[in-house]
C-alpha cells in the first residue's frame, strides 16, 4: 500500500499557475480548424472533377490540352456537333429579322395603296339621283356635264405633271427595297462572320486524326456555304413575295378605278338618255357610244357645212382642251389634204388616255342630248350647228378607230415568243399605248374585243401572254 502510494506521488506533476496560462495562452493563439485528410482528398478530386467539365462546356478547348478522359474523339465530334447546331440558329434568327424588316419597311407602300384608293374613285350617285327627278331637259344636260367634269377631276394621273400612278408607286416600292436590302445584308454579314468562326476548328493537341478534322472542316464548309446561300434566297424570296403582292394590290386598285371611270360615264349617258327620253317622248333615242358611227351623218353635209365650224355656247365648256372639237374648229373637210391619213394618226396619238374614243363617243352622245333639247325648243339654229359638229365627230370617230385598229395589230404582229423579258416589257408598253387610246381599260379587255372583231389578231402569239401579263404585274402592269 505505501509503495503503491509512493508510485502515485512520483508520477503526479505539478503545474504551476504561470505554466498554466501561458499553455492555455499558446493553445489559443494558434488553434485552427483543420480537415482531415481523408476531407482534403475528397475536395481536391471534386474539383478535378468539374475542370473537364467546364471546359467541355466552353467549346472544346480540352481538346488542344489532350485531355484524355472523357475520349478526345468523341468530344471533338460533339464539338462539331455543337457548331452544326448554333450555325442553324444563326440561320433562324436571321430569317425572323428579314420578315420583321420586310414588314417593316413595306409598311409605308401598304400606307400608300390605301390613300391612294381613298383619293381616287368618284362618286356620282348625287348626280344620277338629281337626273332622275328633275324635270327640266336643259337642267338635266347641265347636270350631266358637272358628272363628267367631276368624273375627269378624279382622275388625278392626268391633271398633274410627271409619271404615271403606276410609275409613281414603282418609286414607292423601290424606296422599301432598297431600305429593307441595306438592314438585311448588314445582318447577313454579321451572320456570315459568326459562322466563319465556327469553321475555324481546334487542333489535336498531339497531332493525329488529321482525316477527322478535314471532315469536320468540310462539313462545316458545306453547311455555312449552304446558309450563305439559303440567306440570300430567304431574303430575294420575301422581297418579292412583298414586291409582287403589293405590285397585285396597286394594279387592281387602278384597274378598278379606270373600270369605275368607265362605268360611271356610262351611267350617266344611260340615266340622261332614258330621262331626256321619256319628256321629251322621244322614240328610238339611246345612246351609241359603244358603237363605232358610220358615215351616213357625214355624207349629208353640203361644202358649206364642212368648212370650219364655230362653237355653240351651250358646248364652249365641252371644247375646253378637248382635242376632237378643236379639229372641229380648225379643219376644213372639204379638203381631204388638210385632214388626211397623217392628220387622223397625229390626232390619235394625241389623244390622252381619259379622252379616248370611248370618250369620243360619250361626247357625241352628249351633244345629242343637247341637239334634242334645242330641237325641242324650236331652236332651230342651234340645233342645225350642233348636228353637223355631231357628224363631223362621227366622221372624225370612224377614221380614228380605223387608224387606231390598224395600229394596233401592227404593234401585237411582232413575235412574243423570241422576245427578252425587257424586250416584251416594252413592246407591251407600245401595244398599250394603242389599246388604252381605243377605250380599252386593260390589256385583257383589248384582248377579248379584238378576238371577237379581228380575224388577224386571233392569229397572233399575244394571246398566249395575255394571263402572263395580268398575273405579273409587277413586271407588265401598264
Amino acid at each position: 500500500m505505501v509503495k503503491l502510494i509512493s508510485n502515485r506521488i512520483e508520477n503526479y506533476q505539478v503545474v504551476s499557475p504561470q505554466n498554466r496560462a501561458y499553455t492555455s495562452g499558446s493553445v489559443k493563439k494558434e488553434h485552427k480548424e483543420e480537415i482531415p485528410k481523408s476531407t482534403d482528398k475528397k475536395v481536391k478530386s471534386w474539383k478535378d472533377m468539374l475542370a473537364p467539365l467546364g471546359l467541355v462546356a466552353g467549346g472544346g478547348i480540352l481538346l488542344y490540352y489532350g485531355i484524355k478522359t472523357p475520349g478526345k474523339v468523341k468530344l471533338f465530334k460533339n464539338n462539331i456537333k455543337s457548331r452544326l447546331f448554333q450555325m442553324e440558329a444563326e440561320l433562324g434568327d436571321y430569317n425572323s429579322f428579314v420578315k420583321k424588316t420586310v414588314d417593316m419597311q413595306f409598311g409605308g407602300v401598304a400606307r400608300y395603296i390605301q390613300e391612294y384608293k381613298q383619293q381616287r374613285f368618284p362618286d356620282i350617285s348625287n348626280f344620277i339621283s338629281n337626273i332622275k327627278m328633275l324635270q327640266d331637259p336643259k337642267l338635266i344636260s347641265k347636270i350631266n356635264d358637272l358628272a363628267f367634269l367631276t368624273v375627269a377631276k378624279s382622275d388625278v394621273e392626268v391633271t398633274r405633271p410627271g409619271a404615271s400612278d403606276i410609275g409613281n408607286f414603282s418609286v414607292i416600292v423601290d424606296q422599301a427595297v432598297r431600305e429593307a436590302s441595306k438592314l438585311i445584308d448588314g445582318k447577313k454579314y454579321k451572320s456570315r462572320m459568326v459562322m466563319n468562326d465556327y469553321v475555324h476548328v481546334p487542333k489535336f493537341k498531339d497531332g493525329k486524326h488529321s482525316d477527322l478534322m478535314e471532315s469536320a472542316e468540310n462539313q462545316l464548309i458545306a453547311m455555312s456555304t449552304s446558309i450563305s446561300q439559303q440567306m440570300e434566297t430567304v431574303k430575294n424570296e420575301k422581297l418579292h413575295i412583298m414586291i409582287k403582292a403589293n405590285y397585285k394590290k396597286m394594279a387592281e386598285i387602278i384597274t378598278n378605278m379606270r373600270q369605275q371611270r368607265t362605268a360611271s360615264k356610262e351611267n350617266v349617258i344611260e340615266a340622261t338618255f332614258e330621262k331626256i327620253s321619256s319628256l321629251l317622248k322621244l322614240e328610238n333615242f339611246v345612246p351609241s357610244y359603244n358603237k363605232i358611227p358610220t358615215l351616213e351623218n357625214y355624207e349629208k353635209l353640203t361644202y358649206e357645212q364642212l368648212k370650219p365650224s364655230s362653237i355653240p355656247k351651250s358646248i364652249e365648256d365641252m371644247a375646253k382642251n378637248n382635242i376632237y372639237l378643236s379639229v372641229i374648229k380648225s379643219k376644213d373637210f372639204n379638203n381631204f389634204n388638210d385632214l388626211n391619213d397623217r392628220d387622223v394618226y397625229e390626232i390619235f396619238y394625241r389623244s390622252p388616255y381619259n379622252n379616248n374614243l370611248k370618250d369620243l363617243g360619250f361626247l357625241i352622245d352628249r351633244i345629242r342630248v343637247k341637239q334634242a333639247i334645242a330641237n325641242s325648243l324650236s331652236e332651230t339654229a342651234e340645233s342645225d350647228n350642233l348636228n353637223i359638229i355631231i357628224a363631223k365627230l362621227e366622221y372624225l370617230s370612224n377614221k380614228l378607230h380605223k387608224v387606231g385598229s390598224e395600229e394596233l395589230i401592227k404593234k401585237c404582229q411582232k413575235d412574243f415568243n423570241k422576245m427578252t423579258l425587257g424586250q416584251r416589257q416594252a413592246a407591251l408598253y407600245y401595244v398599250t399605248t394603242v389599246s388604252r387610246r381605243l377605250g380599252f381599260d386593260t390589256i385583257k379587255d383589248m384582248d377579248k374585243y379584238f378576238a371577237e372583231h379581228n380575224d388577224i389578231y386571233k392569229t397572233l402569239n399575244i394571246r398566249d401572254y395575255i394571263e402572263i401579263f395580268d398575273r405579273n404585274p409587277d413586271l407588265y402592269f401598264v
